[in-house]
């Protein structure tokens, strides 16, 4: 099934992701399984890794993906909540103190940001900050029901960035559309890194109307510091096929975004549409 992932824009990084689960959950009456605070689990990760948080036999009614550290004056993933959930939720993330940064959600700067996610689907939503290296920035995931309300915790810290230029996508030609092949193509894609070997290329497509990702495709054996495809005539370098087979590919606006990482987490992104 197609997932909904926000729009992402052009940014340069280092960033490490802090999996837990929800906190304070009262009046549950939706047979919903959640971990309490003393079951939680944490681990470290890189921004593309799936996430399985449990802590005992129960499963989390929430699952986030926080990062640990925000790049200064770049819009920067904040966090990734994924609904483990049985039925739809609506809630909102908001910075404790508002003057500490933006905040980015599928529809844009808002404050706080309102999060309607349906079971199994997973949101984003992003921080612009330009507060000092080194500040902590708390911030909260909130919801307020007749059957569910919860309030959870978390922070990130601003860092000034040091590692621009690390990663970088250094062409992107001709995304378009085949729709009699049901299929988008790309003529040339090209990215590098200065110090360490590239580990993965990433493409994924959103159907820009909905906001859902419709295709993905991923390079994981590049084994070196370049990466290049380029097309002969009028053959593409890339070709990316729905997630889901049914799915018919239009002539309406597609959105691809790229992520090159390097073996020490460095990355690069960068969006085009049709």
């Amino acid at each position: 099934m197609p997932r909904r992932r926000p729009r992402k824009t052009d940014r340069t990084g280092r960033r490490r992701l802090l999996a837990a689960a929800a906190t304070s959950v009262a009046g549950i009456g939706l047979g919903l399984n959640v971990i309490q605070p003393s079951a939680y689990t944490s681990a470290v990760m890189n921004r593309q890794s799936s996430m399985n948080v449990a802590g005992d036999t129960d499963g989390a009614l929430l699952g986030l993906l926080v990062a640990d550290s925000v790049k200064k004056n770049n819009q920067e993933l904040l966090v990734e909540i994924t609904n483990n959930a049985s039925r739809t939720l609506t809630m909102n993330v908001s910075l404790d103190d508002p003057n500490q940064g933006t905040l980015y959600g599928p529809n844009g700067p808002n404050s706080p940001v309102s999060l309607t996610i349906d079971p199994g689907v997973s949101k984003s939503v992003d921080i612009d900050s330009s507060e000092p290296d080194g500040t902590t920035v708390p911030f909260s995931i909130g919801r307020n029901g007749s059957k569910l309300s919860f309030d959870i915790g978390r922070q990130t810290t601003v860092q000034a960035g040091n590692t621009s230029g690390e990663v970088s996508i250094d062409k992107l030609n001709q995304f378009g559309v085949n729709q009699s092949a049901d299929e988008w193509t790309i003529k040339t894609l090209e990215a590098s890194s200065t110090n360490y070997d590239l580990d993965t290329v990433e493409l994924e497509i959103i159907e820009q109307s909905s906001g859902t990702t419709v295709g993905t495709k991923t390079y994981d054996e590049i084994g070196g510091t370049q990466f290049t495809r380029k097309g002969s005539g009028n053959d593409p370098a890339v070709v990316v096929q729905p997630d889901d087979a049914s799915y018919d590919v239009t002539n309406e606006t597609y959105e691809l975004t790229v992520t090159a990482t390097d073996t020490a987490g460095n990355f690069a992104q960068r969006t085009e549409t049709t």
